[in-house]
């Protein structure tokens, strides 16, 4: 959730032949970003994680999926639940209009759940979210 969620987008957007030639461009080629941070410049402003994070502004650029081009061919859908922070919202927005609805296909804001709800509802057969990480999985 938040910072695992970057990290999937971070994955995502690898050119992954620049780390190795033998690795094909399309290694990961879809993720699910459940109240992700596509934008680390808010975090790195936020007072009570400047002490244990020490990012730079570099840093946090250089972190920043939505700072990122956009991956070729890759498949992202972005979900936060509608009782987060406007600060969630609003980064669950940001990486389509950073990356462009070609390659993030879904942007949902799911009612009634918060931060932590929204991940009961992952895995929640009969739930909307739950439907939607099978379709990545399976196509």
């Amino acid at each position: 959730l938040s910072a695992g969620e970057q990290v999937a987008a971070m994955i995502l957007a690898c050119v992954w032949p620049q780390l190795d030639p033998a690795l094909p461009r399309d290694t990961v080629r879809s993720a699910l970003a459940v109240s992700a941070l596509h934008d680390l410049d808010p975090i790195m402003r936020t007072p009570f994680l400047q002490v244990s994070l020490r990012l730079t502004p570099e840093d946090a650029l250089r972190a920043s999926p939505a700072c990122l081009p956009a991956p070729v061919g890759a498949t992202l859908y972005s979900v936060a639940g509608g009782e987060e922070s406007p600060e969630f919202l609003r980064q669950n927005e940001l990486i389509r209009r950073a990356w462009g609805e070609e390659c993030v296909e879904v942007v949902d804001t799911l009612p009634g759940l918060n931060h932590f709800s929204v991940m009961e509802a992952l895995v929640s057969p009969g739930h909307p979210l739950h439907h939607l990480a099978l379709q990545l999985l399976w196509g």
